[in-house]
């Protein structure tokens, strides 16, 4: 083969150069979005349309005291922690 030749494949850049064999992976551009992304705005809306329904005022308990808050606000400060709790065990760990 000549030292120029190259040849390129859908899924890899390959050249060769004299002797040395130089190989870059490409990957094709996504389009759309994921089941997971789907997934994950369709929970958000419900959670959304369920906390905005629930209006009421209700009595919420937490440890040490007792108090009478409006259900949304307790349903939204519950999704938030959800939120967090989700986002801190689901982080990928990196060993160094």
């Amino acid at each position: 083969m000549r030292a120029d030749c190259r040849t390129t494949y859908p899924a890899a850049i390959t050249t060769f150069t004299g002797r040395q064999l130089v190989t870059d992976q490409v990957t094709p551009a996504k389009k759309g979005l994921s089941g997971r992304a789907i997934g994950g705005i369709v929970i958000a809306v419900l959670v959304v349309v369920f906390i905005a329904v629930n209006r009421d005022q209700t009595p919420v308990s937490f440890i040490f005291f007792t108090t009478t808050v409006a259900l949304w606000v307790a349903l939204t400060i519950a999704a938030i922690g959800g939120f967090i709790a989700g986002f801190l065990i689901s982080r990928k760990r990196y060993k160094p």
